[in-house]
């Protein structure tokens, strides 16, 4: 059995964990951003600031639940007074918190066996980071959910993302070892800075990926998010990449077309929002179809992605059954 490491934001992956858990090749490990401060999770980190963000965790577990009931339960959102926005979720992992005594290992185990789900869902991280944005116009914006929302409003793109209030000891050493042990590695999909390049400005968890001879698949986004970052080219996601020494061996790409009617709603929602083009002529970029064609939302279809990187793995092997 194989294991394979997913990092990125939670929804970013979810679809992917979807996917995934149906194929019993592989042990799961999904790491997810400290820096999550919207919606219910920020509601929540309002209260308890001694509180991790609980938002992407809660998404992983659910992608990774056996029973559709526990996937829905996980995600309700409550629409009414104290509560509206408020996924139950979220509540549920803030009381399994406390009860663990704010301990990320004993938390993590008590996720594990309650819900008995097919992996486990980890955050890079025991404790809660802010993120911080330069913007190409020389301002600083700090939080997830303030970066997006001056990037709506104003014509200024991200400069450069770090972290504060997370130091090398802040590190979650779970994350840190289901990296060294991995077979196998998915970066994304998911928002460039705030899901995929905030993990790895934890320094340790950038030092044991790049140290790790797990092969290294990054998962393009199908769109751009135009909130975070309005490039469309894929070299240009690549340079972040590189910008951050995130280091990649494949890269997954969706060749097929999608339809026109449910595009049309994302560009009325936002004119910004633009496919992600493959630009580059290079043998570790691979173009297969990965689109879910069976939702009215733009989503990557987490079997297919699966059937890819099994493509993938087949192909190291027999390049490295050549060498020897």
């Amino acid at each position: 059995m194989k294991r394979i490491v997913l990092i990125g934001g939670g929804s970013g992956i979810s679809s992917i964990l979807k996917g995934l858990k149906l194929f019993n090749d592989f042990e799961i490990y999904s790491i997810s951003t400290p820096t999550d401060d919207g919606g219910s999770t920020g509601k929540i980190l309002k209260i308890y600031d001694d509180l991790i963000p609980l938002g992407d965790i809660r998404n992983c577990i659910a992608s990774l639940a056996e029973d559709p009931i526990l996937e829905q339960l996980l995600q309700y959102r409550f629409d009414r007074a104290e509560l509206n926005t408020h996924a139950l979720g979220n509540l549920i992992l803030l009381a399994l918190y406390k009860l663990s005594k704010n301990d990320i290992n004993e938390f993590t185990e008590k996720i594990y066996k309650l819900f008995k789900i097919k992996g486990k869902a980890l955050i890079s991280c025991k404790k809660r980071g802010i993120l911080v944005a330069k913007m190409n116009n020389g301002q600083i914006i700090k939080g997830e959910t303030l970066i997006n929302e001056f990037l709506d409003k104003n014509n200024t793109e991200i400069e450069e993302v770090f972290l504060e209030e997370i130091g090398e000891n802040d590190v979650n050493n779970m994350a840190l070892e289901a990296i060294r042990n991995s077979d196998l590695i998915i970066v994304g999909p998911g928002s460039i800075y705030s899901s995929i390049v905030s993990n790895f400005l934890v320094e340790p968890v950038l030092r044991e990926y790049n140290n790790s001879k797990a092969i290294k698949i990054y998962i393009a986004n199908i769109v751009n998010q135009p909130n975070e970052c309005s490039k469309h080219l894929l070299s240009d996601y690549l340079k972040i990449l590189k910008k951050y020494n995130i280091h990649i061996d494949h890269i997954l790409v969706n060749n097929r077309s999608i339809n026109d009617e449910i595009f049309k709603k994302y560009k009325q929602k936002d004119q910004r929002y633009r496919l992600i083009i493959n630009d580059l002529n290079q043998k570790n970029v691979i173009e297969e179809d990965l689109l879910n064609d069976k939702e009215d939302l733009i989503r990557h279809d987490g079997i297919k992605v699966t059937k890819a990187v099994i493509k993938i793995i087949d192909r190291v092997k027999k390049i490295s059954s050549k060498i020897r």
